[in-house]
């Protein structure tokens, strides 16, 4: 079963550079950010290549994809690192600012945030752009598809990340195994597990 938020004809609208056939039509079409349209605990094995740097809330993300899951069920987290990538040369997303996304989910400051984000992740791609038209062209993608590398992380942040929401904050999963290829990309395979989380919900400054 293949998800994702666009369905076959706004995926090739978006995407005019690949060839029509080989853009994969979805079996459902929901965000994956909730997974909404999957009722709970409804898998064992959920593969996310190359997702999480794109959705703007990574924490709401982990925790939608754990509901879907049955306990012990497993997500292969197929993540990009940010030293091999496009993304070389931005910061690190910090782990306080993984709280305030789920913390200020929803928030006008929130989506100036993610406004910024996308900004910066074109300008860091594209040359030609300035800091203007950087903004200009993320102002047209939120409106549109709410798409780019909304974060970056290295090997060692993204464990370290994961580590302290599952020890610090109860993310409900184990970190089964991880590998990085040095190369381009790094993979974790969470556990679902059954203690519950404690994300602060209360919005901050």
């Amino acid at each position: 079963m293949y998800v994702d938020k666009f369905d076959l004809e706004r995926l090739r609208e978006l995407n005019p550079d690949v060839p029509p056939d080989q853009i994969v039509a979805p079996d459902v079409v929901c965000d994956a950010l909730l997974l909404d349209a999957l009722p709970d605990a409804e898998l064992d094995f959920l593969i996310a290549s190359h997702v999480i740097e794109h959705v703007h809330n990574p924490l709401k993300a982990l925790l939608a994809w754990r509901r879907v899951l049955r306990p012990g069920g497993l997500v292969l987290c197929i993540v990009p690192d940010g030293r091999y990538t496009f993304d070389a040369g931005r910061p690190f997303t910090p782990f306080e600012h993984l709280l305030w996304d789920y913390q200020n989910d929803g928030r006008p400051l929130k989506r100036l945030s993610d406004l910024f984000h996308i900004a910066e992740c074109n300008l860091n791609m594209h040359d030609d752009l300035t800091p203007e038209t950087a903004v200009d062209l993320a102002r047209a993608i939120l409106e549109t598809s709410y798409d780019t590398h909304f974060h970056v992380w290295s090997y060692a942040s993204f464990k370290n990340h994961l580590r302290r929401l599952i020890d610090e904050h109860h993310l409900p999963f184990r970190i089964a195994r991880s590998a990085c290829d040095e190369k381009l990309e790094m993979l974790f395979l969470l556990e679902a597990v059954e203690n519950g989380a404690s994300f602060p919900v209360s919005h901050s400054g």
